[in-house]
């Protein structure tokens, strides 16, 4: 599995929440799934900045998708 996210800080973040080992294979699927819940996220703020007439993803944008 390829990724764009640094595998790094998804690893860090899986053990601070309470993951004592995490394989690799689990830090790139988790990688994935970030990347995807990230563009669906940018997506659907993109809509709703069209909707206001705007170019430029503000946080309320994304803010009313989340």
């Amino acid at each position: 599995m390829t990724t764009t996210l640094p595998l790094a800080p998804i690893r860090r973040i899986m053990t601070e929440a309470g993951c004592k080992r995490v394989s690799e294979d689990a830090v790139a699927l988790m990688a994935k799934y970030a990347e995807s819940a990230i563009y669906e996220v940018s997506a659907e703020a993109k809509h709703a900045t069209e909707h206001a007439g705007r170019n430029t993803v503000r946080v309320e944008d994304i803010e009313f998708v989340i």
